[in-house]
């Protein structure tokens, strides 16, 4: 997601072009901000938990050890405190599902509908990216209406991992390695899409594996078909890789 949205919002909004100064700056930016946050939770809250409450942590059905941050929030500071981490995690939640809405409405549009047909008036997908949007929420609005609010967390937790499997080669490592080809990229989605699909019923009908083992599925599978199918599939022509990739 953090790779896929900038990429969308700079595509469709105009990015103007960066030199090396502001590039790493831009980065570090993003990494205090999101990085340093992320580093304490994952590394702190965890480790807190389990030396507070021992095994018991993980038995307790169905989230187990997933429930280590609010828990630990209701220790510190009650049902304020624990109040006050769950808005944030649902603003979170929602404003990351804003987000996803608006580009899956936008790379319909932009990404197929313009390229079958480039002659498409600019009306006609606007009102195609109105009925996309308010189709994309209210299938969020239906389903998390039926079973809040373990859907919701169960979907983003899917998304989040899918998500990040795919575009970590997909779009990261494309932007550096000459070699990757259509047909790699185009693998490493559908197995991504599948293998998602089919983690989330063996993680969480099942149960016979774990978020973490799905995980490494999937950045396995998707490494080997990335690098693997780019491999013995035609590469990319000198010309597209010279308009892609920028002389030294």
């Amino acid at each position: 997601m953090a790779i896929g949205f900038p990429h969308n919002l700079g595509r469709f909004l105009g990015m103007k072009e960066m030199n090396k100064k502001e590039y790493w700056k831009l980065v570090l930016i993003v990494w205090f901000i999101t990085g340093i946050p992320v580093m304490l939770a994952a590394s702190s809250n965890g480790l807190i938990t389990r030396m507070l409450f021992g095994p018991q942590l993980f038995k307790i059905e169905p989230w187990k050890a997933d429930l280590a941050a609010p828990i630990l929030s209701y220790e510190i500071g009650g049902i304020p405190m624990q109040t006050l981490y769950v808005m944030g995690l649902f603003a979170a939640t929602l404003s990351t599902l804003a987000g996803m809405v608006m580009i899956m409405s936008a790379n319909v549009t932009r990404d197929i509908i313009t390229l079958w047909g480039p002659k498409t008036k600019d009306k006609t997908l606007i009102r195609l990216s109105y009925f996309l949007i308010a189709l994309f929420l209210f299938l969020h609005f239906y389903w998390t209406c039926k079973i809040p609010p373990e859907l919701l967390s169960v979907f983003m937790g899917l998304a989040a991992m899918g998500l990040g499997a795919i575009f970590c080669f997909v779009t990261a490592v494309s932007y550096y390695w000459k070699r990757a080809t259509k047909w790699g990229a185009f693998w490493t989605v559908i197995y991504g899409t599948l293998a998602t699909l089919a983690g989330g019923y063996f993680v969480f009908t099942k149960k016979v594996i774990g978020m973490g083992t799905m995980e490494w599925i999937l950045l396995g599978g998707c490494f080997i078909l990335f690098f693997g199918v780019s491999l013995i599939t035609k590469p990319p022509s000198k010309e597209l890789i010279d308009s892609l990739f920028a002389k030294k």
